[in-house]
């Protein structure tokens, strides 16, 4: 259907079909996006935490910094699962989607 089609069906109300699959697919879709962003930067962290820590370690020449961070959080392997099943989830509710609005004659 065209966009004036659309703009019709919005006008007169009929929205309440698809407005309810569109935010889940939106909300799930976006947060499993954010969960893998945040768990791949924490396990950066982490791998680049170990590299300094063992260059540390294994060189007893270097100067010691007592000021040293301590480790980062967890390693964010949760994290990257948990936004995988999220990912899926949105991406079956994209389906729902599709097919709500394949029923109601939009597409």
């Amino acid at each position: 259907m065209t966009t004036t089609h659309l703009a019709v069906q919005l006008a007169q109300g009929g929205t309440a079909e698809w407005t309810g699959p569109a935010v889940r697919a939106a909300l799930f879709t976006s947060a499993g996006v954010a969960f893998i962003v945040v768990g791949v930067r924490r396990r950066l962290a982490r791998a680049r935490w170990n590299r300094d820590d063992d260059r540390r370690l294994l060189n007893p020449d270097a100067p010691s910094d007592d000021h040293r961070p301590s480790a980062p959080p967890s390693g964010g392997t949760w994290l990257v699962v948990a936004g995988a099943v999220l990912t899926l989830l949105g991406l079956l509710h994209i389906l729902d989607l599709a097919a709500t609005l394949r029923v109601s004659g939009l597409i």
